[in-house]
């Protein structure tokens, strides 16, 4: 089953995960940027009025892949807008998807999540993984004014949620077979 992992990072943190995650499955990783600098006043105002960024690379041809995994951080309960071409794709694309996350600022379920994935791709995931930075920090790390310190993955804690979404995933690919 060839696989391949598409991942938007703006902290750096969806980055390392996407990158050890798809060590883990031997996965192909496409990163996507973007071609203006982004700031908290562009993430709101790309979620408020639904804008895509413009974003390197551009979707193209994915049907060597059998599985498609979009990766990326979750602004305000919706998927980072520079995804959203990609979901476009996909919603046409005759390969499985999945998606998976760890965000920064929720401290609880992204309840809206799958729906907002569903409205996006026009249909289902395989899979949705939503990891939550807040269950790995330290009380230390809560207290801490610096949002940086908050903010930020510690690689001791990136091989347990490495193996958690690798987990995740492994197990709906199989629903979904290996004989392809």
């Amino acid at each position: 089953m060839k696989k391949l992992i598409i991942s938007y990072s703006f902290t750096g943190n969806n980055k390392m995960l996407s990158q050890s995650v798809a060590k883990e499955l031997a996965a192909d990783i496409i990163e996507v940027t973007e071609l203006k600098e982004r700031t908290i006043k562009t993430i709101i105002i790309d979620i408020m009025f639904n804008r895509e960024p413009n974003i390197n690379p551009i979707p193209n041809d994915l049907k060597d892949y059998d599985i498609v995994i979009l990766n990326g951080p979750i602004w305000m309960g919706k998927v980072a807008s520079p995804l959203c071409s990609y979901f476009k794709y996909i919603s046409n694309a005759k390969c499985d998807y999945a998606f998976f996350s760890i965000s920064g600022g929720a401290y609880n379920k992204n309840t809206n999540l799958e729906k907002d994935i569903r409205k996006k791709a026009k249909r289902d995931a395989i899979a949705v993984v939503d990891i939550h930075l807040a269950d790995y920090l330290t009380d230390e790390d809560k207290k801490s004014s610096d949002d940086k310190v908050k903010d930020k993955l510690k690689s001791k804690d990136l091989d347990e949620i490495t193996k958690k979404v690798s987990k995740a995933l492994i197990e709906k690919f199989s629903c979904i077979g290996s004989g392809r």
